[in-house]
């Protein structure tokens, strides 16, 4: 997806400023998200009180992983709609 936004990119003003702005704090913000879900769900995954709850976290962590998925499909959509649009003044 990332690679599909810096193909599209071309020598304009929004195009830099995504490339230097937007990409990284993707990035960043996904790193942030996937960590605090698996320290959320660390007693899951690891089954510390053996209750065999093993599988619904790491179904968690999968859940928060399509949702960082999902919400970067949306992005990059919106962002490949507004540089599609030409404004003329």
């Amino acid at each position: 997806m990332i690679n599909n936004i810096l193909l599209v990119a071309t020598n304009s003003t929004l195009n830099s400023v995504i490339q230097a702005y937007y990409i990284p704090f993707l990035v960043f913000a996904d790193l942030m998200a996937l960590t605090s879900g698996v320290f959320k769900n660390w007693s899951l995954i690891n089954d510390t009180a053996q209750m065999g709850k093993r599988k619904e976290g790491f179904v968690n962590l999968a859940w928060i992983a399509g949702y960082c998925l999902v919400s970067n499909l949306l992005i990059a959509g919106v962002i490949a709609q507004v540089k599609s649009t030409q404004i003329t003044i």
